[in-house]
């Protein structure tokens, strides 16, 4: 019988080449779980109107006066399924150190928690100048804001378990195969998600509705429109962009 080889003795290239191809399959998917997790939350609580997009859900609970508490739940549930996800593959990594089903899902599903580094860094500064920071549009923000409670802790803490968890990853696979591992998976999520936002996406699971687009799309869709505005009125434009998202990805 012909033995399995080990992890270890895996070419670099093939590691790098299976990693990527895992990884770039994966990076779309923890975006629509992510986003199923705000659609399944909406169904549950009764928001009207909700519809689910390659980067954001919609709904019109703001014009039809919903609680602002349950907005707020499904503005968390994103981010819970997000560490949910985490969770699992941490679990499964345990066992099998070295998959690139397990491994590039746990890196490309808090890929968004680099939203809440942004709004740290920015906070942090507005502080320092004794001014108020902005009005952010993202999932923590607006949980926080609807439940009351404060945001910073939250952000710190899904940091501070993302980088745990990455260095726990790359430290349990075969040192032979860390690098391309590693590589592979972070070349994979910034080309699955460009292939995912830029073209698969919209056409898979569209932000459509009257006209161009429905007023509520994620941060990604509005830029998106900004660059393709030639195509369509550029009073849709003003009217998209400057509306807040419901849910954003």
């Amino acid at each position: 019988m012909q033995a399995t080889a080990e992890p270890g003795t895996r070419s670099r290239l093939t590691t790098f080449l299976i990693f990527a191809a895992w990884g770039t399959v994966v990076a779309p998917a923890t975006i629509v779980l992510h986003e199923l997790g705000h659609l399944l939350a909406g169904l549950g609580l009764g928001t009207p109107d909700i519809a689910l997009h390659y980067g954001s859900v919609s709904d019109s609970a703001a014009e039809s006066g919903f609680p602002a508490f349950r907005v707020g739940l499904q503005a968390l549930a994103g981010p819970v399924v997000t560490l949910l996800l985490m969770a699992a593959c941490m679990v499964a990594l345990r066992k099998h150190p070295d998959h690139p089903l397990f491994f590039t899902a746990l890196f490309a599903a808090p890929i968004r928690f680099a939203v809440g580094a942004v709004y740290l860094y920015f906070a942090a500064s507005a502080a320092l100048q004794g001014i108020a920071p902005g009005q952010p549009n993202f999932d923590e923000f607006n949980a926080a804001q609807m439940l009351g409670f404060p945001v910073v802790p939250l952000l710190i803490a899904e940091l501070a378990v993302t980088f745990a968890l990455w260095t726990w990853a790359v430290r349990r696979l075969a040192s032979a195969i860390r690098l391309p591992a590693l590589a592979g998976t972070l070349i994979a999520i910034i080309t699955g998600i460009g292939v995912w936002i830029g073209g698969l996406g919209p056409l898979l699971l569209p932000c459509t509705g009257q006209g161009f687009v429905r007023p509520r799309c994620t941060v990604a869709t509005r830029t998106k429109l900004m660059i393709i505005s030639r195509y369509h009125d550029p009073s849709l434009e003003k009217d998209t962009i400057s509306q807040p998202a419901s849910c954003p990805g």
